[in-house]
This record gives structure tokens, sequence and C-alpha cells, in this order.
């Protein structure tokens, strides 16, 4: 595919044209797209198949599909894009000897070589999903024992696929013994409130047997069923919103429940417009930020649940993958689950900064050296000997030993200031900066020094993270005044 994009790129404009519609049918058969989903709030879908010699409205075949490995809803080795009488080789058609099933063939020797699939389009917005059920069959194929075997998957985007299981599903087919069977199973509540449903059908030459040629495998009087979505609003919101335990990539979340069975909640970007949740959709959620399902554009389901436990004082729910030094919002919203409905009315809502990445650790250099009796002087290592570093903090404190204080991420302190038993006496904030001088201080008394590394987004005080362990300190005591001569 990639070399046929390559060559109608470089073609002259009548060829251009030509090859651009080829491509863009190859790429139509591939994914299957265009298809019209039935709406399930239409009434439960019934197909018999009769009659067929195409696909009808709702169902497509599919190019093949080279991702993972047989069984797998992305493999298979065999175009099903049109249908014809079933033959020898690995297809999906109809029975020579009737018009009326959906037949599928996977044939060769080799166990789970061949697979062919194709797919069913409904549309569950406002509904919930019920049953899917059909006929299968084996339709003896010439001699031998050879089995295959037929499994149906679902997505709701196309692109991640989950197996249905249930009695005789997978259906296993062994070529020449009779197997008539209905399989009714109860789909995924996952499936209810999507209105972009796939239900694909995969069959492959699977193991076991020992001789001749794999059965084939008939499916018909297919249904599948739905009821309306019965939306009964929470009336209370969670409260008590916070966010404690903030990293640089990471948070916990706490709230007091409404009265909703169920709450969910969407992470976003200050920056990212907010979009609320959709009343009989269902969402999928993953703590790490930006693999759930999303409510809108960049808008991340980070938690569906109870949140048992997750009160404001515990504050046992995390989320994860976010940037450093990042502006986020986090809304809760309660829900009741049986009909994915949602309460949309004044969220609970809290906003944060994430800290920056923290600081390398601590400069190399650091002394201190009286140069009179008011002034010391400070030399250190220059932050750009250090990653992740944007400034240092220098706490003084006139006493024999260092401060005790250390300071809190998040949190921003003026020079000048008293902080527990040290004063901010200097900022650091040029990279490049090596020296510093404090003055106005008391002759013939000792300092300490400590040298704290900080990181900071440059936007928000609350980004600041600081580098505390072990930071190094340094001492020096003014000079006593000279008592003049007489």
């Amino acid at each position: 595919m990639k070399n046929f994009t390559s060559v109608v790129k470089n073609a002259n404009p009548f060829l251009k044209t030509f090859l651009s519609i080829v491509l863009s049918v190859m790429l139509f058969a591939q994914n299957g797209v265009g298809q019209t989903y039935y709406a399930m709030s239409g009434g439960d879908y019934t197909q018999a198949f009769t009659g067929w010699s195409g696909y009808a409205t709702n169902w497509n075949g599919l190019a093949v599909l080279g991702t993972g490995s047989i069984p797998a809803a992305t493999k298979t080795t065999a175009a099903t894009t049109t249908l014809a009488t079933i033959g020898t080789g690995t297809a999906i058609g109809y029975d020579a000897a009737s018009s009326t099933k959906l037949v599928f063939l996977s044939t060769g020797a080799t166990d789970n070589a061949n697979a062919v699939a194709c797919d069913l389009n409904l549309n569950f917005t406002n509904r919930v999903a019920g049953t899917l059920s059909f006929d299968a069959a084996q339709i003896a194929n010439s001699t031998g024992d050879r089995k295959g075997t037929l499994k149906v998957y679902y997505s709701i985007d196309g692109t991640t696929w989950t197996e249905i299981t249930g009695t005789n599903l997978p259906y296993v087919a062994t070529n020449n013994v009779a197997n008539t069977t209905t399989i009714s199973v109860t789909l995924p509540a996952a499936i209810s409130g999507q209105s972009t449903v796939k239900l694909r059908f995969y069959e492959y030459n699977a193991t076991a047997g020992t001789t001749g040629s794999r059965p084939k495998i008939s499916i018909d009087n297919v249904g599948v069923t739905s009821t309306a979505s019965s939306c009964v609003l929470p009336t209370t919101q969670p409260s008590s919103f916070s966010v404690n335990t903030i990293a640089p990539t990471s948070t916990n979340f706490a709230f007091t429940r409404g009265n909703g069975d169920s709450v969910i909640v969407v992470a976003r970007l200050n920056s990212t417009t907010s979009v609320a949740p959709v009343s009989g959709t269902q969402y999928t959620a993953n703590a790490v930020f930006g693999s759930g399902g999303t409510t809108g554009t960049n808008n991340f389901v980070v938690y569906k649940g109870t949140a048992a436990g997750a009160s404001a004082a515990t504050g046992n729910i995390s989320v994860t993958g976010l940037t450093a030094g990042s502006f986020y919002v986090l809304t809760a919203y309660e829900f009741s689950s049986s009909a994915a409905c949602y309460n949309t009315t004044s969220p609970a809502t809290v906003t944060f900064n994430t800290f920056s990445a923290t600081p390398s650790g601590n400069p190399a250099v650091f002394a201190a050296s009286a140069t009179d009796q008011t002034n010391i002087g400070l030399s250190f290592s220059a932050l750009s000997s250090l990653t992740n570093a944007s400034g240092y903090l220098i706490f003084q404190r006139a006493a024999s030993s260092a401060t005790t204080f250390v300071p809190t991420n998040g949190t921003a302190y003026t020079v000048g200031s008293t902080y527990g038993d040290a004063t901010l006496a200097a900022k650091i904030t040029s990279t490049s900066t090596t020296l510093s001088t404090i003055a106005s201080l008391t002759p013939n008394t000792q300092y300490f020094y400590t040298i704290v590394p900080y990181n900071y987004n440059g936007i928000k005080d609350s980004s600041l993270n600081y580098f505390t362990a072990s930071n190094l300190t340094a001492t020096a005591t003014t000079p006593a005044l000279a008592v003049p001569t007489l």
C-alpha cells in the first residue's frame, strides 16, 4: 500500500486521478469504512441471509488484515469484500445448495494458518445491549476430519477488539461430523450506548484433526436485541474534591460521593475545552492519562467506578502519565450505571499543577567566606551544571548549625522573609551565576547557609519542585569590628 501511494504521488495528472480513485477503493475495502450502522432504537436486528449475492446494508467484508497472529480479529489471510458461491478456497460466501446462509471456509493442512472475517455494524445509542444469537452449522467439505472454528469479536472504535464468549461460542466444527446449534450470548455492557459497534464474525482453520479438508461453517438467523435506556439522573454530585500527593507525572485525588451508584472522572489539560459525558454512552477508564476513553477531544476518562473508600480523607485514587509542570483539570460526574445516565449539571471540579521535573541533584560546589565584618561571599556551581534546575534558594541561619527548615513543593518563598529557624537570603535564577554576596550582616557572628536547587515551569508557583535530599551547607564567621587605636 505504501509503494502504491508513492506511485500515485509521482504519476502524471491523468494517471494520478485514476490511481487516486483506485487507492480510495483499496482503503475503503481494507478498513471496512463507510458502512451504515443499524440503529437499534428502531427495533431488534435480524438477518436470515435470504437471497444474498452481496453484503446487505449494515454488513461489510474486509481486505486482508495483517496485524497479530491467527486467531486474532486483526489477522486474516483472504479478502472478503465480495461474496460468491463458496468454493474450495479460503473465503466467505454462500452455499451452492442454498443462498440462505452465510458460509465461512478457511482451508489448509497447517493449523492456524488461514482466516476470514466480516463485520456487522450496529448503533446502540440510548440502548442497553441485550443478546446476540445465531444458528451455526457444519457443512461437509469433501473428506477428512480437520477442524474449523468461528469466533465473534466486538469493537466500539474499529481498533480495539474483544472476544465475545458463551455457551458454544467459540463454535468448533469437525469436517463430516454433523453439528448444528443455536448460539445465544449476552452482549458486553461496554457496547451499551455506543454508536459505532462492530461485531466481527471470524473463522479460522483451528488446531486438531489429522487428514483431509476443513469444514465449511454456516451462520443463519442472526439476531441482536437491546432495550431502551431508562435514564434516571443522580441528583447530588461529588463534593470536597481535592488532590494530594502531587508529583511531576502523577497525583492522587479524593472526593465525597454524591448519590449515583457510580462516578466517572474526566481529566484534561486546562487549555483543553471541557466535554461532558453523554448519557447512554459507556466509557472505558484508564488511570494512565491519555490511555482511556474520551468524552471529547483530549478529555480522558481516568476513573469509573464506585470510588469505595475514596473519601476526602483517604484520597486513594491515582492518575499517572501526566506531564511535569503542567496545569490539569479533573471533573467528577455522578451517574447511574445500568443506563449510563450522567448528571452533567455542576459537576465537581479540581484544578492542579503537576510539579516540574525534580532537579538532578545538589551543586558540586558550595562555599562561604567572609569578605569583611558585614558581608559574606558565597560560591557555587552554576545552575547549568544540573539537569531540571531553574534556580537555587539559599537559606541563612545565624547559629552554629544549619537550618532544619525544608521548603515545600508548590510553595514560593520570598527573599528576606523568615521560615522556621532561617531567613531566605538569596534566590539565584541565572544559569551562569556562580557567586553571590550576602550583605548587612552582624560583625563577629557565625552564619550557616543551605543551598536548595529547584525547578519551575515559569508560570505557576504550584509547579515548584525542590530538591531536598542532603542539601549542601557552608559556614563563615564575620570578623569583629576593629578596636580603634588611641
